[in-house]
């Protein structure tokens, strides 16, 4: 159903979503209906006669008491336009889990904070996810919000008006509304004070070979706030824009921020910033070869990684080349700071002596090596995350001694590779962020098991601090799963990585996340001024140091801020000495390095052909002569795919409809056939010539997988199952999403299942609860020509 049909976004004076789960489903499905007076208003009998149920059966839909009965439900959908009904019958399924928890536990009167709340949860994420994609802004803002508002407020309801069972009342309910339509719009118009409209590049769609997918957001401004110390004044409609690429842990402050600076006039323009999430490793690999906006996304006028490191390699790869005039030769303002650390569970971390004992990379290749009690580690890919970049270097600079000695040499030197071997030895996955290990490692403890999950994690300092203030994926974010709530049961802490220097035996200190702040070459005078006024605000606004200094991050010039303590599990004193950057063409060469050092993988790549994968990227059935379908898509996007692996990794393929088929059994990339080929070779041909066909066995495949892996488990390596599927369990005869769950969970043996949510029509919600159990990921690619680029984010995790 398309936003300008008229209705969508009714408003329900008789329900309130915040008086239960089983209320905020039926707000939902009331505000679908258009009032009185609005094109398409129908009565509850018109309504009945339509869909061949009586008028009682239609007012239960929406009385806020009773889980609304599955085929009314679906007809009353399809007549207000939902034509993939598959997402509220999710939602109804989760309704009625989430009234039966809230149920139970008030009635055993053991409701307590953070305890017995995941099927609310659950519900409360799907429900914001739906809304926020369903219904107009103001109304999914004002009376939805967020899931943490929706699991807080959420009490024994009172008994709801029943919706009009007779004519009159009908007629009442639609006045009150058509007023509070109006009213709510105006209200919206007055009070939100729209600085800057902020484009958002989607983590979910952008990679370094897909044209990013772009989607707007606007944060309401109290008319109360303080304004940003601007030198500039304020203008009106923006001629301009000064676009920033942000790394994704600070790009949610900037944002808002940036909507707080609204436009800015300069030089005769009028200048609005606007703040784009990257990844620090992708943007590096798209500024140095030339930034394609066809494949890269918007161009960025500021580039603000988490790390300086990358303009160095960005200009050593750039070297030669016209994308070197982009970028400047030095980064010379950090706008925050922060130190890495060895974060463990509490009570981990006081076994080894915390917070009194110092532990060094040296140390952790000596746990990481102990096999009676063998350390589990949560580390990101360095070729994309800026803390798994940062240890990487900290681990080969142990027996150097200094981090400005390191050079090219080093790399190939056995001891240093074999100490670095020993640390990723212990890593039970990789990834693009420490979002995944933080929300995994919140959801273990939420289960009451944090150390289960990792006994440790390489983070920066401002993610310990944020997770233990409540933050479960580490730092502000729009993923699911990662809005505000109560702290963890089991902190988190930090230890801060220092070796003894040998040739004085002092402290060598450790590696900072130095956060730079670099206007690219070529920007306009008024750009210029504007992103110096921007700096600005940011390093000397109250407002901006605030928000940082909530998420643990500390100044630009390494100082502590309030909330660096030890009660938020990074002690933070004495300061950690920072290490000097290396060389820019060791960083260099350490990232093909790894790539040779790294932990293997042994993964079951699982490709969805049913037939809805002969549609087009809008799903729609009836193609255009030579436009390509989402199978195709997949097909062409077979490089970021394969390419992420190397010659050990060991990579199987499977494709599935009604039933799975073995193309590929598991074998090393590297490996030859008897025809000469590679099996990469191989597994390039048979994506190749996948074709779609029938109907979706999804769990089914995905429990078959994760058999196969365990059957064939490789304890030396990272053991995990890809899944790419553009629909829903469709087959019968096998197991259900909670018999699947089941099965895939445990800590024994673990394979973790990565999932990718591919088109607008896939099961989201039955993705990420597969993925969340085996403490994995669940990605998504509702466009599918974003596939390349999420598929580049899923291979970062091998």
């Amino acid at each position: 159903m398309s936003p300008e049909q008229a209705g969508r976004g009714r408003p329900a004076p008789h329900l309130d979503p915040h008086r239960g789960p089983l209320v905020a489903l039926a707000w939902a499905l009331f505000v679908l209906r258009p009032p009185r007076g609005h094109k398409g208003y129908r009565t509850l009998e018109e309504i009945g006669r339509l869909i061949r149920y009586d008028k009682s059966r239609v007012s239960r839909l929406t009385n806020g008491r009773d889980l609304p009965s599955l085929e009314p439900m679906k007809l009353y959908l399809k007549l207000y336009g939902v034509e993939d009904t598959g997402p509220w019958e999710r939602l109804r399924d989760l309704a009625g889990k989430a009234d039966k928890e809230k149920a139970d536990n008030e009635k055993a009167d053991n409701e307590k904070a953070g305890e017995g709340t995941d099927e609310r949860r659950r519900f409360a994420e799907a429900f914001v996810e739906l809304c926020t994609a369903g219904l107009p802004e103001q109304f999914a803002a004002q009376q939805v919000g967020t899931a943490e508002d929706l699991l807080a407020s959420w009490t024994p309801p009172a008994s709801p008006e029943d919706e009009d069972e007779d004519e009159d009342e009908d007629e009442d309910d639609d006045r009150r509304a058509s007023r509070l339509w109006w009213t709510a719009g105006v209200a919206a118009g007055l009070v939100v004070v729209v600085a800057v409209t902020v484009t958002v590049i989607s983590l979910r769609a952008h990679g370094d070979d897909a044209a990013a997918r772009v989607s707007t957001s606007v944060v309401p401004v109290s008319p109360d706030s303080k304004s940003p110390n601007s030198a500039l004044a304020a203008c009106g409609q923006p001629t301009a824009q000064l676009r920033i690429a942000s790394s994704t842990d600070k790009s949610a402050i900037l944002r808002e921020i940036a909507q707080r600076y609204g436009p800015r006039s300069s030089h005769g323009g009028c200048v609005t910033v606007v703040v784009d999430s990257v990844d620090s490793g992708i943007a590096m690999r798209a500024l140095a070869r030339g930034w394609n906006p066809a494949t890269d996304g918007p161009r960025p006028d500021v580039w603000a990684p988490a790390a300086r490191l990358w303009l160095q390699v960005a200009r050593q790869r750039a070297a030669g080349k016209d994308s070197l005039k982009l970028l400047p030769e030095s980064a010379d303002h950090s706008i925050v700071t922060s130190p890495l650390t060895i974060a463990m569970p509490k009570k981990t971390a006081q076994g080894l002596g915390w917070p009194d004992r110092k532990i060094g990379w040296k140390d952790l290749a000596t746990l990481a090596g102990d096999d009676d009690h063998p350390l589990t580690l949560g580390k990101t890919n360095p070729e994309y995350s800026t803390s798994g970049l940062n240890a990487t270097v900290a681990a080969f600079y142990t027996r150097v001694g200094t981090v400005a000695e390191l050079v090219p040499g080093d790399l190939t030197d056995r001891e240093n590779r074999k100490k670095v071997q020993a640390i990723e030895k212990a890593v039970v996955h990789y990834g693009d962020t420490t979002l995944t290990f933080l929300a995994n490692l919140r959801r273990a403890d939420d289960a009451g098991h944090a150390a289960g999950y990792i006994s440790a994690v390489t983070v920066e300092e401002n993610s310990v601090v944020a997770y233990n203030e409540g933050y479960p994926c580490g730092s502000r974010s729009d993923e699911p799963g990662c809005a505000k709530r109560e702290a963890p049961k089991e902190q988190l802490v930090a230890f801060y990585p220092t070796d003894i220097d040998p040739s004085d035996g002092s402290d060598v200190g450790t590696m900072y996340s130095d956060h730079p702040y670099i206007p690219l070459n070529g920007l306009s005078s008024a750009q210029s001024a504007v992103a110096a006024d921007f700096l600005h605000v940011l390093t000397t606004w109250a407002g901006a140091r605030d928000r940082f200094t909530e998420l643990g991050f500390r100044g630009p010039s390494h100082e502590l801020t309030e909330n660096i303590t030890k009660e938020n599990g990074a002690p933070g004193v004495p300061l950690p000495k920072p290490l000097a950057d290396p060389p820019a063409d060791f960083v260099d060469g350490l990232l093909t390095a790894w790539r040779e050092l790294r932990k293997s993988a042994n993964v079951l790549v699982l490709i969805d052909t049913s037939g809805s994968m002969n549609y087009d990227a809008k799903d729609n059935p009836n193609r255009a002569p030579g436009e390509p379908s989402k199978l195709d898509l997949v097909k062409k996007a077979h490089g970021p795919l394969l390419d992420g692996f190397t010659e050990r990794d060991r990579v199987g393929l499977w494709h599935f409809s009604s039933t799975h088929v073995v193309d590929d059994e598991i074998a090393e990339m590297g490996a030859r056939a008897a025809d000469g080929r590679t099996h990469s070779e191989h597994l390039e041909a048979h994506i190749r010539a996948l074709r779609p066909r029938a109907a979706t066995a999804l769990y089914q495949t995905i429990g078959d997988a994760v058999k196969s892996l365990r059957d064939h488990y490789d304890d030396k390596a990272i053991n995990a199952v890809v899944v790419l599927t553009d629909g829903r369990n469709e087959t019968a005869g096998g197991p259900t999403l909670d018999e699947l769950v089941r099965a895939i969970g445990g800590l024994d043996n673990p394979v973790r299942v990565f999932t990718i949510a591919y088109g607008g029509k896939a099961d989201t919600g039955a993705l990420r609860q597969i993925a969340e159990a085996t403490h994995a990921r669940a990605y998504e690619a509702s466009d599918p020509n974003s596939i390349a680029g999420v598929l580049t984010h899923v291979i970062s995790n091998f």
